[in-house]
């Protein structure tokens, strides 16, 4: 059973060219707790932005204090790919928000009308080959 006194978050990080694919992750996400019987996710959004100087992630850090608060038990994400593009990186931050409190970390289950992003990325590559 998910946790439903505190709300779940949602973290996203997007390119700043794609807010409208950020704004349909937000959509997916608020669904998928509706879906799950979760309130409204609070939500939590990174950019890219070529102009931050740090290239951090300000979000991604207060994701995490306040999920050491106890104000976030649930985090929503459409992916692990949101905190790295490095598997190995990803996990390391699954690990940390674990540590931090959160219980569970659930992802958008796949798209039945999408073939799976691995299937993409080898079609894309025999069709690059030619």
């Amino acid at each position: 059973m998910l946790n439903t006194t505190t709300p779940p978050a949602a973290y996203l990080r997007c390119h700043l060219r794609k807010s409208s694919l950020a704004e349909q992750y937000c959509y997916a996400l608020r669904d998928f707790a509706a879906r799950l019987g979760l309130p409204c996710p609070v939500v939590y959004l990174d950019t890219d932005d070529a102009s931050e100087p740090t290239g951090g992630t300000p979000r991604l850090e207060q994701l995490t204090r306040s999920v050491l608060a106890g104000k976030h038990r649930v985090l929503q994400v459409p992916g692990l790919w949101v905190f790295s593009r490095d598997g190995g990186t990803a996990l390391a931050v699954v690990r940390m928000l674990t540590a931090a409190g959160c219980a569970r970390i659930l992802q958008l289950p796949p798209r039945p009308d999408r073939p799976p992003m691995a299937a993409v990325a080898q079609h894309r590559s025999r069709r690059t080959q030619w």
